[in-house]
């Protein structure tokens, strides 16, 4: 830029930046795009959890303060003027936070539990952290808005993404590697993979198509009754601790549930849709009982686990437990549909009643004794039966006997 116009990096004690706040306050962070999300739900699982793990196992004395800047990112400070008074210290005139506003209100609120907490050693610790910050002095104002807005509008990274090299994740690629299907645990990687022939040709039952992350993460919460993660599945990557509950280290050992389940799943989905497209139902009030997540949650987890256990349904098990579908089969569809006419109409009059005709939100101990219900009339059981991703899964290599 120009010659008085410059950026500086320099490593900035984390509590000098929270003592800054603490003076300053909200002024601190008013170039900035935002403020705190610390309210926000998905914030909170997303930034406060990992932020204030990392925090605590500094300041219990389990984890060096020297790592907190190889686990988050830095601030971005724009100031008119900086100088050094020496190697340990920095002048700012007019300190404004343009990014890192996050870290700066969680370290604030970490650091008043501690204080509130007396713990001397704990407060040392903490006051040995230190983050990387980069310094951008001497802009005009039409510099400094574009600056803020490039180091906030960074290309988008999806909460999956940041499990793609979880060691779980790298089993499950090379156990759905070993019976030729394709789990994209990094996005991008299928076209790149499969653009060489001689990559591809260990992939003969992928059919042109892969498995998604976020998709397996769903219908792994289906087959263990964790409806909440299922209807949304996107929060099993708010945190690592929601992560792990769901892909454990059974998951790697069920390449041939992953496969049946993924194929399900497609079939379940478009089957449904096809389903809410009769008169009948389209004119009533289906298609908003059947939009809601947690319904659909319920839904999709009976229609899995009666595929999954229906002995006249062993012959689907069978067809369909070994290639990925790029689509949801016709055949699969069609049985999904006989399914359908057993429980819809069933399901819709039911939550239509017990909604007050949809004034109210259905209570999750109705819906669980409802679709617990409905499960024992289809024959299906959801807590000794066979189910998928578990020491109950089915023995595939029955299927492969002649």
């Amino acid at each position: 830029m120009r010659q008085n116009a410059h950026l500086d990096l320099a490593y900035i004690p984390l509590h000098s930046l929270v003592e800054l706040y603490r003076v300053r306050g909200n002024v601190l962070f008013d170039k900035n795009v935002r403020l705190s999300l610390l309210e926000k739900k998905d914030a909170s699982e997303r930034l406060v959890h990992p932020i204030k793990d990392t925090l605590k196992k500094i300041t219990s004395g389990n984890l060096s303060p020297n790592i907190f800047p190889f686990y988050h990112v830095g601030v971005t400070i724009a100031a008119r003027v900086l100088t050094a008074e020496n190697e340990d210290m920095l002048n700012l005139e007019a300190p404004s936070i343009i990014n890192g506003c996050q870290t700066i209100t969680i370290a604030s609120a970490y650091f008043k539990e501690l204080g509130k907490a007396n713990t001397p050693e704990a407060i040392e610790r903490f006051k040995q952290i230190k983050v990387i910050a980069k310094i951008v002095v001497g802009t005009t104002s039409e510099e400094l808005k574009e600056i803020t807005n490039a180091n906030n509008r960074q290309y988008p990274i999806e909460d999956w993404q940041l499990f793609s090299n979880e060691p779980i994740h790298i089993e499950i690629e090379q156990t759905l590697k070993d019976v030729g299907v394709f789990y994209e645990r990094q996005e991008g990687k299928f076209d790149a993979v499969m653009k060489s022939a001689d990559n591809a040709k260990y992939y003969i039952n992928t059919n042109g198509t892969y498995i998604k992350v976020v998709d397996l993460g769903q219908v792994i919460a289906l087959a263990r009754r964790d409806l909440r993660s299922a209807a949304k599945p996107s929060e099993i990557f708010w945190n690592k601790q929601n992560h792990d509950k769901v892909f454990d280290k059974v998951i790697p050992r069920c390449p041939r549930d992953i496969v049946f389940c993924l194929n399900l799943q497609k079939a379940i989905r478009r089957g449904l849709n096809v389903h809410l497209e009769q008169p009948t139902l389209a004119n009533s009030n289906a298609p908003k009982i059947f939009q809601k997540p947690l319904v659909r949650a319920y839904l999709s987890r009976t229609a899995l686990l009666y595929f999954y256990q229906n002995p006249r349904k062993e012959w689907i098990r069978k067809d369909f437990s070994k290639k990925l579908s790029k689509k949801a089969s016709p055949t699969l569809v069609e049985e999904m549909l006989t399914f359908y006419l057993k429980v819809i109409s069933k399901t819709k009059n039911w939550y239509t009643d017990e909604s007050q005709g949809l004034k109210v939100e259905v209570s999750k101990k109705n819906m669980d004794s409802f679709f617990g219900g409905l499960e024992i009339e289809l024959g299906v059981d959801g807590t000794k039966g066979s189910l998928p991703f578990s020491g109950t899964s089915i023995d595939w290599t029955e299927y492969d006997e002649d």
